[in-house]
C-alpha cells in the first residue's frame, strides 16, 4: 500500500509557493508506529498478520488502497522548480482492535521530509488517515477511500492540519470515483481506479493568509495501492504549481 495523506500532499503544494524552510519540524502521530530490532520494547507483542483481519474489513476500498501490499514501493516526487526526490514507502500492520485495523505508512529517503509518516485505520466503512507526523489533524480522521468504490461514489473533506511551527493548512474538497482507467507509470501499465478531487486550500502563517484552488487525480491498482497521483494548485494571482508522485523502478 502506498497511499499519501491528502493533507501531506496539500502541504507540498502550499510549500511550492514559498521558500523551503531549513527548520521544518514535525510532531508525532497519535498512534503507535512500528519499531523493530533494538528499538522495540522487550515486552512488545508480535505484530498481527493479514490473515487475522476480519473479513468485513477486506472491502473494495481496502483492496484498492493496497493494504495487503507489504513490499516497499520505490517512488519519486516531482515538484515544479525543485529537483526530483526519491524514496520508499512501506506499510506495516500494527494492531487489530475493536473491529478496526491500524497501519503505519513509513516513508524513507528524500520524500520523508515532505510526506512524513501516517497512521491509517480501516473499518467496515472505509480507509482513513488518523494521524500524521506532519502535524495535528482536525477532524482526527480523514476518509481516503470508502468501502464501496463504485463509479460515481462521492464524498467531501473539510480538514485542517496545524504544524509545530504554528502554520495552519486547511482544505475543503469533493472527491469523485471516475471508474477504472488505464494508467502508465515507470513500472508498467495498469487498469486503475481513478479518484479525482477539486477544492480550495488555505494556509495561515505569521499573520498571512493565502488562498488557492486545486485539483487532483489519483490512480489506485487493486492489491497494489496508489501508483500515480497528480496535483495542480493555483494561488490567487499566481501561476499553477504541479506535483506528481509516481512509482518507479
Amino acid at each position: 500500500m502506498q497511499k499519501f495523506s491528502s493533507l501531506a500532499l496539500l502541504a507540498i503544494l502550499i510549500g511550492c509557493s514559498s521558500s523551503p524552510s531549513d527548520d521544518k519540524k514535525t510532531v508525532p502521530a497519535p498512534t503507535t508506529t512500528a519499531t523493530t530490532g533494538a528499538n522495540e520494547p522487550k515486552d512488545a507483542q508480535p505484530k498481527p498478520t493479514t490473515a487475522e483481519i476480519p473479513a468485513e474489513l477486506k472491502h473494495a476500498g481496502y483492496a484498492y488502497f493496497g493494504l495487503e501490499n507489504t513490499k516497499t514501493m520505490d517512488v519519486e516526487l516531482r515538484v515544479d522548480g525543485r529537483p526530483t526526490e526519491t524514496g520508499g514507502v512501506t506499510v506495516v500492520l500494527d494492531k487489530i482492535e475493536n473491529g478496526k485495523a491500524y497501519y503505519t505508512v513509513e516513508r524513507t529517503g528524500a520524500i520523508q521530509d515532505d510526506l512524513g509518516t501516517d497512521t491509517v485505520m480501516v473499518d467496515k466503512t472505509g480507509v482513513y488517515v488518523v494521524g500524521t507526523t506532519m502535524g495535528t489533524m482536525t477532524p482526527p480522521q480523514n476518509l481516503q477511500l470508502p468501502a464501496d468504490v463504485k463509479e460515481g461514489s462521492k464524498w467531501e473533506s473539510n480538514s485542517k492540519i496545524v504544524q509545530e511551527n504554528g502554520q495552519e493548512l486547511s482544505e475543503q474538497s469533493v472527491y469523485l470515483v471516475k471508474g477504472i482507467k488505464k494508467v502508465k507509470t515507470k513500472v508498467g501499465e495498469y487498469d486503475a481506479l481513478l479518484v479525482t478531487s477539486t477544492g480550495t486550500a488555505n494556509v495561515k502563517s505569521m499573520g498571512a493568509d493565502q488562498k488557492a484552488k486545486y485539483e487532483t487525480e489519483a490512480y489506485y491498482v487493486k492489491d497494489r495501492g496508489l501508483v500515480k497521483a497528480t496535483f495542480t494548485m493555483t494561488f490567487t494571482g499566481k501561476t499553477p504549481n504541479h506535483v506528481t508522485i509516481e512509482e518507479t523502478k
